[in-house]
């Protein structure tokens, strides 16, 4: 009677030897011992779920315009970066406008003042896009960036038309102190979430944890469609979305942070002309965080 032995091992420093049962057992122990120390590296390889067969058969049936939902880009950490910190330099220069209304030189010089406002005009409106971004919004932008148009991006005009505005001014008055900056380090920040306007009923408080992956589906922890009035103090240039619902589908507000506690004490009627909100919300994440 002939016996053949044959195996293969993977990790782990072992001298192979299978002359006989004895061997490959004492074999195996040296694996076991050493797979540990010396493992071998994982290639993990990942696909879009579309680029399932079974998903393309059934995409394949629906109209352009449905089969345009499920062939989304992208969007790359890189793009959502350059917003974020586009968000937070606009952000200053509004601060740097509003104080620079309140000098006294300001309001004695006319044409500073003329410019001034003109700018905290084209710097709100600013900031009133970027808070309203969606995905497809992002999308462009990023389509744009890759092919070195970056005129979405106006922090630096913002900038620049501030310097001029203030050039004429002769400021005698002393410069206020640094103001505290609030929140600056997303690990401090929270989300409150209520159940009914005015910050009443059962609440859902969010950290930082939740921040930074999301929270899929509220059904999970019995908050689903109960949103009514939320209050948040997030980082300058950070933000969380809510979405309608699960798995970050649907409408969504965006909740964007200065470092101060911000609140809104009624959904339905702060969106009313822009969502049917109230008793709202299956799911949320921060973005460009």
């Amino acid at each position: 009677m002939e016996t053949h032995i044959d195996a293969k091992s993977v990790g782990g420093s072992v001298t192979i030897d299978f002359s006989n049962p004895l061997s490959l057992y004492k074999t195996f122990q040296s694996w076991e011992r050493t797979r540990n120390q010396s493992p071998v590296p994982l290639t993990v390889s990942t696909r879009s779920w579309i680029d399932s067969a079974d998903v393309q058969e059934i995409v394949n049936l629906m109209s352009p315009a449905d089969k345009a939902l499920f062939n989304s880009p992208v969007i790359s950490l890189t793009i959502q970066g350059k917003i974020s910190e586009d968000n937070a330099m606009v952000f200053m220069s509004d601060s740097s406008i509003k104080r620079a209304l309140t000098w006294k030189e300001t309001r004695s010089n006319e044409p500073a003042q003329s410019c001034l406002s003109a700018l905290r005009k084209d710097v709100s409106a600013k900031l009133i896009k970027i808070s309203s971004l969606d995905d497809a919004q992002v999308v462009i932008i990023q389509e744009k960036f890759l092919q070195k148009d970056y005129s979405w991006f106006e922090s630096g005009r913002f900038e620049d038309r501030y310097q001029k505005c203030v050039a004429g001014i002769n400021k005698v008055t002393p410069a206020p102190p640094v103001q505290d900056l609030g929140v600056t380090d997303i690990k401090d920040a929270w989300v409150e979430i209520f159940e009914h306007h005015n910050f009443r009923g059962s609440r859902l408080r969010i950290d930082s944890s939740h921040h930074q992956r999301g929270i899929r589906d509220y059904r999970h922890i019995r908050f689903t469609d109960k949103a009514s009035s939320v209050r948040w103090q997030i980082p300058l240039g950070q933000a969380y979305r809510m979405y309608k619902d699960d798995n970050y589908r649907g409408n969504h507000i965006r909740l964007d942070g200065n470092g101060y506690i911000r609140e809104i004490d009624n959904l339905k009627t702060h969106y009313r002309r822009r969502h049917n909100l109230g008793d709202w919300a299956s799911s949320s994440r921060g973005v460009w965080s």
